[in-house]
């Protein structure tokens, strides 16, 4: 399938949007009905999509409209991402818990396992160590990718 200069992109936001619609629609409806912790992890994996599909489909929309680097090296994309939430008018508030999502997906990516407890997702890390999103953590989180995703909608508008 080719997508052509500016494809990949499209087709990572739209992923990026459906990803965080099957969180959302998860956590708040499916979730509080059947309160099954299985659904907790199904869309905390539906938010990392969403975060990693959105992060890339920014840095990508970006690389291709004003020519930036793009780099194999995360923390290197993350500090041009950085630059670029600027343009996006995405505050420092909403850039810190982006990023965190991004954080926690790195983490969640090497976690030999999560689980829920308490209303909290516990992520295991090496050396015994673990880090938790708490339920209401996690709702913030998927109200920063709403925040953000709209946001990266109207920049896009704004460049064609």
């Amino acid at each position: 399938m080719d997508l052509g200069a500016g494809g990949v992109e499209i087709k990572l936001f739209s992923d990026s949007e459906k990803s965080f619609q099957k969180a959302d629609h998860l956590i708040y409806f499916v979730y509080p009905m059947l309160k099954d912790p299985k659904l907790i992890k199904q869309a905390l994996e539906e938010t990392f999509n969403s975060a990693k599909n959105l992060f890339a489909s920014i840095l990508l929309f970006e690389h291709q409209k004003t020519n930036i680097r793009l780099s194999q090296d995360t923390k290197t994309n993350i500090e041009t991402f950085k630059r670029i939430s600027q343009k996006l008018e995405i505050s420092k508030t909403e850039l810190d818990s982006f990023l965190e999502i991004i954080t926690y997906y790195e983490k969640h990516k090497k976690s030999p396992t999560e689980f829920v407890r308490n209303n909290q997702i516990i992520i295991l890390l090496e050396n015994v160590k673990y880090e938790t999103i708490t339920f209401e953590k996690f709702k913030s989180y998927l109200n920063i990718l709403k925040t953000i995703i709209q946001k990266f909608k109207i920049y896009q508008e704004q460049k064609f």
